[in-house]
């Protein structure tokens, strides 16, 4: 292995190993009425998403993946109104980690780009074609830690925005 006197950098899968970081992106969304619910109503989305980070500092990560979604129709005005669809997503985004306090309070800021397939469904339930879309994603997360635990336990605020742009917007 040749020397080349440039400093080392990693290439890991997330902040964790593989099978951490997999358990925390599968996710099962059921939302109504603002309220979380755990085995009430129908099905939602299903969300799987896979990535590679490249930690360039202790404060700035690149994070490159795909996620595959599944949407099922919910709701007086379902969105998978034909039935269920899929979408196929690419992105790749950026995050900082800022300590805001000496209490351990942190900012952790990111920019999320998606490029986003996303199956048009006839009234029939059959596929039509894809949907070609973009969006970014701006999110802003606060992490508060309790110090009276000896293992680390800390509360979140997040607020995400998407922004869809490009032609059919």
């Amino acid at each position: 292995r040749a020397r080349t006197g440039l400093p080392r950098q990693t290439l890991r899968f997330a902040d964790s190993s593989c099978l951490q970081h997999l358990r925390r992106a599968c996710q099962a969304h059921r939302l109504e009425a603002g309220a979380w619910r755990i085995g009430s109503g129908p099905w939602q989305q299903s969300l799987l998403r896979l990535g590679l980070t490249y930690n360039a500092s202790k404060t700035t990560a690149f994070q490159a993946g795909y996620g595959w979604i599944l949407t099922y129709p919910y709701g007086d005005w379902p969105i998978a109104a034909n039935g269920t669809f899929t979408e196929h997503r690419i992105y790749q985004q950026v995050q900082f980690k800022l300590r805001v306090s000496e209490s351990g309070i942190e900012a952790l800021p990111r920019i999320r780009l998606e490029q986003r397939w996303l199956a048009a469904l006839n009234p029939g339930g059959n596929f039509s074609h894809w949907n070609y879309l973009n969006r970014i994603r701006l999110q802003q997360r606060y992490n508060f830690p309790f110090k009276a635990f000896k293992k680390e336990f800390y509360a979140s605020i997040i607020d995400d925005v998407f922004i869809g742009f490009g032609r059919k917007v």
